[in-house]
């Protein structure tokens, strides 16, 4: 049986399951953020949408100071610094997303 807590991580009414490890009532006080990597082949169009779209429901749910959201090309060298492509950036901006500032990195 399920019983309701406070999340550690937003404060919300979480309800405990027995998988996923935390007990009702913890608190989180203190730890590493959490980071996540969208990677594609060229960090051009696909990994800095999802960045974007994925920082910004990150955002929206309170969590962005515990949780670094970034995107990376595996086969992007020669396009490090540059932004995505004007078609992903329309797109996202269409949808109410910003991703124009972000810029293509190669992981390393």
């Amino acid at each position: 049986m399920a019983s309701v807590a406070e999340c550690f991580c937003t404060g919300a009414p979480h309800a405990w399951v027995p998988a996923c490890g935390r007990a009702a009532g913890a608190a989180r006080t203190s730890g590493p953020k959490l980071r996540i990597l969208f990677v594609c082949t060229g960090n051009i169009c696909r990994s800095p949408t999802a960045e974007g779209v994925f920082g910004a429901l990150v955002a929206a749910s309170g969590l962005g100071s515990a949780v670094e959201v970034r995107s990376a090309g595996t086969h992007g060298r020669h396009r490090a610094g540059e932004p995505p492509d004007p078609r992903a950036v329309w797109a996202a901006r269409r949808r109410g997303i910003e991703i124009g500032t972000i810029r293509a990195r190669a992981l390393k």
